[in-house]
Parts: C-alpha cells; structure tokens; sequence
C-alpha cells in the first residue's frame, strides 16, 4: 500500500462496504471537519466512504498529449458503485476559471487548461460539472471547515488542488510503460495484464473501464483519514472491477485513432460519441511480430 498525505472523507477502513465513524466523548459523531482519535469509541458506520480518484484516455478528438492520461475528477463512493451529487447548489460557482483567480491560483488554472481537459474544448463547464457534482459532495469542504477569513471558492479550490495532486502522484501512462503496454493499433492486453503491470509498480489495482473493448478510463481508489485539505490519502485495492470485458482482448488506443460505429472513447460529460472515420496513425509503441494491420482494419477487428 502506498500513502500520500492528502486529503481524507472518514476516518476507518474496516472492510468492504464498511466505513467506521469515530464519537467524541461527548457523544457527537464528528464526520465533518477533524480527525478523532483512533482510541476513541469506534462505531456508526456509513456508506459514503471510499473516494476515487479517475483518469481519462480520450483518444478521438484527443485530449492532452499522447504519453498522458487526463484528469475526469475526485469524487466519494457509496461503496457499490454509486455516489451522491449535486449536494449543495448553493456552493456552486458560475466561473471556475474566476474562482481559481480571484484566490491567486493562476497555476492551477494553467496546469488544468493543458491536462483536465474536456473532448469538445468546453473546459470551464467540465470544470463545473466535477466542482458541482462531485466537490459540493464531499463534506471536509463545507464553509465550516475551511479556515477563518477564507476567500469565497476556497472550498473549490482546495478540491481541484487535490485532485491534481492525487493525479500527478499516479502517472499512469509511465506506469503502464513500464510493463510494456503502450497504445497500439495492432497489440491487444487483457484486463489481467492491464492491472497486474499498475500493481507490480504501485502496490495496489486499479479499475479500467471501457466501451465494449476500448479502454477510455481508469479508476483509482482510497481510504481517507481526515480532511481533504491536508488529511490521508491511502490506496487500496478497486472496490469495483469496471466495465472492461474480464476476458478477451483489450484495446489501447493510440491518441488520433476513432473508435468504431457507435462506440466513444471519452465519458467527459459534454461529448458526445466519436466520429468513425477512418485514421491513418504511427506509432513508437512495441508491436506484435508480423505485419501491422492498418487502423481500419484493426478497428473492424473491434467490433467483434
């Protein structure tokens, strides 16, 4: 297991589908802005509890560069697969971009604008929607647990901070590299290689999801201890497997190449499926012996 020094929704880990409160002595369950005590009395639980931390492979149009996966966003899990949203309409915000200045974060303005990135270039409302969704969700955020004096969008800010930091510690490109899995027009992996290469370099699984068999996104998970500001992000293993086929081949796209008829490779919300016409690509990436199939043929052979 690997442990950064993050951020953190509830305190204890105990289990799949577990989360353990701590109560004060005085009986008042803190949830919200602190972390208790391990030695303190251990009970309630809740399902609210696991947080993910998700990357996207958009390959057509292209996101980001072609050694990069880009940010989708930081949200909690009820630890089925499911999640609240939307918690509080009255912490959203009509500018992420204005919020972001007006608390003199510029650099995390110009880091997002290169790598949280949405598909059809409308990146302020892909910003909005996760700070909507998800952020107002995550209860170490409430106006209550931000500092004295905080500036109005502090609580944004401290989500999309931690997000990249979350995403900057996982480079997933590089870590599947290592294993020798790169994007490719004409080399399929199984789902078994995709996860045993993340957790021979990192210690724990991820979870890939796909769109019948194009990988496009990849989910990772943590138990948290304390505030998102400044608490304990740990990994653990997925909580779910994701909606890749567990068997049979799986495709890692090189970035420019279209999915087929009627599949997408993006789930960023304001896109839509991809166009299918054919790309002609190259690509640096090991390949299998033989002759390379073209990328039409290849993305017939996906279909199937």
């Amino acid at each position: 297991m690997h442990d950064t020094a993050l951020a953190a929704f509830l305190p204890q880990y105990d289990g799949p589908g577990r989360y353990l409160l701590l109560r004060k002595s005085w009986g008042e369950i803190d949830l919200l802005c602190s972390l208790v005590p391990l030695s303190e009395e251990l009970i309630e639980t809740t399902p609210q509890g696991l947080i993910m931390q998700v990357q996207l492979w958009d390959t057509y149009p292209r996101t980001g560069a072609d050694d990069e996966w880009t940010v989708h966003g930081l949200w909690p899990d009820n630890c089925d697969g499911t999640w609240g949203q939307f918690c509080d309409p009255s912490r959203e915000y009509p500018s992420v971009a204005q919020v972001l200045k007006d608390n003199n974060r510029e650099d995390l303005l110009d880091w997002m604008t290169k790598h949280w990135l949405d598909q059809k270039g409308d990146n302020e409302s892909f910003w909005e929607h996760e700070w909507n969704k998800h952020g107002t969700c995550m209860s170490t955020l409430e106006a209550k647990c931000m500092p004295k004096s905080s500036k109005n969008g502090t609580d944004a800010v401290a989500y999309f901070q931690t997000t990249i930091n979350l995403h900057k510690a996982v480079p997933t490109y590089k870590i599947l590299a290592a294993a020798g899995i790169y994007p490719s027009t004409n080399r399929s992996y199984t789902y078994d290689e995709l996860t045993s290469a993340v957790e021979k370099e990192m210690g724990y699984i991820p979870a890939f999801d796909c769109n019948k068999n194009i990988i496009f996104e990849i989910s990772y998970y943590y138990k948290l201890r304390g505030s998102v500001v400044d608490g304990r992000f740990q990994h653990i293993d997925a909580f779910t497997s994701g909606s890749c086929p567990k068997t049979g081949p799986l495709w890692y796209l090189p970035k420019g190449v279209a999915a087929p008829a009627g599949q997408s490779t993006s789930a960023s919300p304001s896109t839509t499926s991809a166009s299918t016409a054919t790309v002609t690509v190259s690509t640096t990436s090991p390949t299998a012996s033989g002759t390379p199939p073209s990328a039409k043929y290849m993305l017939d052979a996906v279909i199937d």
